[in-house]
Order: C-alpha cells, then sequence, then structure tokens
C-alpha cells in the first residue's frame, strides 16, 4: 500500500492525459465505490471444488487543504466454497485510515496509516476452512484476509527532477502489525513480525513515453504467538518496469514485477499462520494494456496477464496463471467516471497436477465533488 500510493501520486497526472480526464480543483472530494466479483474452478486429479467471492470495496479520498489528504477505506465481502460440502465466510474487512502530507512544491512525501480491527478474524472450524482457501497467493482474492491487528505503517518519499524528464524517488516505510486471534476456539494471539521497506525509482516522461523503474527491498521480522517464535518470512526483492506509450488515440501499457524472495523460516508451530503469511517462493507478474479513445468520454481497454509462482511446500505452488479481458470506461459528466472490467482466467499448479481456471468481472464508478 505504501509504494503503491507513491507512485500512483507521481503517475497519476501523466496517465489520465492518455485516458478521458477530469476538470476540476485539486481540493474536491472524490468517492470510488466498487462492486468486484471473482470465482474458481480447481481441478486436482478429477476432484472440483469452487470458490467465489463477491466484494465492495469502497474508498473515500478527502483533500484538507492543498497538500493534506484524508483516505477512508473498507470493504464488505461474501465469500462461498464448494468441494462437494459448501462452506460460507462472511462480512467486513478491517477499516483503514490514510493520510497523505506533500512538502517543498510535493518533492516530499510522508504518510501514515492505521488498520483498524474491524473485521473478522477469529473463526470457526468451518470459516476456517474457507479462509485458508482464498488466503492462496495464486488464486489472488481481492480479500484474503478479513481482519488482522491493530497496525500503523509509516513512509517517507522523495522525488527529484535529475533533469528536464528524469526523476528519481526514494522511499522508506514501516509497518507495525498488531497481535490478534484468528480462530474461535484458541487462546492464543499471533503477532506478525513487523516489516521494514526501502524503495528507488527512476522515471523518464516524455510528452508521448513514460517509463519507470523501481527496485524495492522488505525484510520481516519474526511472527510470534504468545511471545514464542514460530516463523520467520524470507526478505525480498521486488523489481518493477512499466512502460506507457501514447499513439494518437491509443495508449499501450506493459509493466512486470519479478520478486525474488529468500527462503522462509519455520521454527515452530508456523503452518498455523497460513491465513496470514506467503509461504511461496519467488514469483513474475507481466501485464499489457491497450486502451483506445473512442472519444472524449469513452474508452476502451483490452488487458493481457501473465503470472507466475515458484515453489511451496505449504501452500499451491508451481503455478502459471493467464488472464485476458476487456474494459470499458465512461466520463458520464465532469464529477462521474464509470468503469468496469471482466477477465478470463486459466492456468495450473503444482507443475500442472492442478488445473485452474476462473473469471474476474468488476463494476467501478469515481465521483468527485
Amino acid at each position: 500500500m505504501r509504494k503503491f500510493i507513491i507512485i500512483f501520486l507521481l503517475f497519476l497526472p501523466w496517465c489520465l492525459k492518455a485516458q478521458p480526464g477530469f476538470n476540476y480543483p485539486v481540493q474536491i472530494v472524490s468517492v470510488s465505490p466498487k462492486f468486484l466479483f471473482q470465482s474458481w474452478e480447481i481441478n486436482e486429479g478429477g476432484v472440483k471444488k469452487t470458490i467465489s467471492q463477491f466484494v465492495t470495496p469502497v474508498a473515500v479520498v478527502m483533500p484538507v487543504s492543498a497538500n493534506f489528504d484524508l483516505i477512508l477505506a473498507s470493504s464488505n465481502a461474501t465469500t462461498s466454497f464448494d468441494n462437494g460440502t459448501s462452506y460460507n465466510l462472511n462480512g467486513l474487512t478491517d477499516g483503514k485510515i490514510r493520510v497523505l502530507y506533500r512538502m517543498a512544491n510535493s518533492k516530499i512525501l510522508v504518510n501514515a496509516g492505521i488498520n483498524i480491527p474491524s473485521g473478522k478474524n477469529a473463526f470457526n472450524q468451518n470459516e476456517g476452512i474457507v479462509a485458508a482457501e482464498i488466503a492462496e497467493p495464486v488464486l489472488g482474492f481481492h480479500v484474503r484476509s478479513f481482519g488482522k491487528g491493530f497496525n500503523v505503517d509509516l513512509g517517507l518519499a522523495y522525488a527529484h527532477r535529475l533533469r528536464d524528464n528524469l526523476f528519481l524517488g526514494i522511499g522508506f516505510g514501516y509497518l507495525a502489525n498488531g497481535e490478534y486471534k484468528f480462530s474461535s476456539n484458541q487462546t492464543n494471539k499471533f503477532k506478525p513480525g513487523n516489516e521494514l521497506s526501502m524503495t528507488l525509482g527512476l522515471d523518464i516522461r516524455g510528452e508521448k513515453l513514460f517509463l519507470r523503474g523501481d527496485l524495492l527491498y522488505r525484510s520481516f521480522a519474526t511472527d510470534k504467538m504468545q511471545n514464542q517464535n514460530i516463523f520467520k518470512q524470507g526478505s525480498q526483492i521486488e523489481l518493477e518496469g512499466l512502460c506507457q506509450v501514447r499513439m494518437n488515440r491509443f495508449a499501450l501499457v506493459i509493466s512486470a514485477r519479478n520478486v525474488i524472495k529468500s527462503s522462509n523460516k519455520m521454527i515452530s508451530g508456523g503452518r498455523t499462520v497460513l491465513a496470514d503469511r506467503d509461504f511461496i517462493g519467488s514469483s513474475f507478474w507481466g501485464q499489457s494494456n491497450l486502451v483506445y479513445n473512442l472519444n472524449n468520454t469513452t474508452s476502451i481497454i483490452g488487458n493481457l496477464s501473465l503470472r507466475r509462482f515458484g515453489d511451496s511446500d505449504i501452500q499451491m505452488g508451481n503455478a502459471t496463471i493467464i488472464s485476458s479481458g476487456v474494459g470499458l470506461q465512461y466520463k458520464l459528466s465532469e464529477m462521474l467516471l464509470l468503469h468496469g472490467n471482466a477477465d478470463y482466467l486459466t492456468g495450473d499448479a503444482e507443475n500442472g497436477r492442478i488445473d485452474l481456471s476462473g473469471t474476474e468481472i468488476y463494476m467501478g464508478a469515481i465521483f468527485k465533488y
């Protein structure tokens, strides 16, 4: 989240040139509701199971001043899982509050956020079965965890113009995780290890070409249960690249992300935190988007992506997922933008032993006033 906000704020002004944009003052409230549906069919040796999730996330951005923004976000999720027996897990996720403050002519960005533990985390046995399924990184569910502890994160980013079209960005982030219960029949509390991240990025910005490269290092402290060390997630290096080209009515965006992860360390009882940690190895993600602007109000978007996941001795690993789809964006007025997308996904896991097929559909709106 911290890195996403930094990149988003730096990239947004340039990106909006390629699609229908808004003409509004800087200080304006933005409300962004969505309706997101995800479904997977998993076939392992002829044994099929299905899992579906319907999510309604809402985000509100409120500029307090020209340099200070307040962001509120939460979601409601309904999840069903069927392996011959039906299971359900429904409810609100944790609420999130974030503040952004820009200084020195927006060269410095300070951001801070808190996770309010309003979502459900103490699951009964049947709910725990669903929670373990949606936690699989390969499936990429929007809500992988309903509730966690009271978390606090801080971030600092600095952007500097090296040349007319060359920019350097440096960022630091720290996440302090709070403890919580993840099972209704347990009294012990799980304390995820705190996280430290450092980011270095370069941008090249032109009239028709935008290039970005980012290098991120992330490290994790040891997870604990009742003050006893149980699991140490391996540190990771993330390499990201993005290229956007504008050609008259067209805009082509190609992006890629490679995560190089060191080995995890299972200390004692670490398997019990399956729904809260990624046990998967290194991964790769690549995506291309072709945007065609029909006119000043309407854009059609074609999507194609590839995801590759490394080995895992606990979660689903050695997986490849290919997705393709189409999206539509329509500016109804200067205050209301509608957008939607539908994707079909197919692939396999565990070196072909598990077949995967799925769909993702979302509809959303951006309302500004």
